[in-house]
């Protein structure tokens, strides 16, 4: 799936046309850290973590919030 696809998922969804873009950005990154080696040294937090676990459009969030750990 490419990002104008994931958009337009979206879109379809009911999701307000400033959110969807950075959503849409926020699943490629997840995907690309969960298929990375790296996976178990990241830790996602904040509205990114409340929108996957609740699935309620309006907890969208445009930013992105990583731990790094050792």
């Amino acid at each position: 799936m490419n990002i104008e696809e994931i958009i337009n998922k979206y879109l379809d969804l009911g999701y307000i046309v400033d959110d969807v873009e950075s959503k849409a950005v926020q699943d490629i990154i997840l995907s690309k850290i969960y298929k990375s080696r790296f996976k178990k040294h990241i830790t996602i937090k904040g509205g990114v973590v409340m929108h996957s676990i609740s699935k309620d459009k309006c907890r969208a969030t445009r930013d992105l919030d990583l731990d790094f750990l050792k």
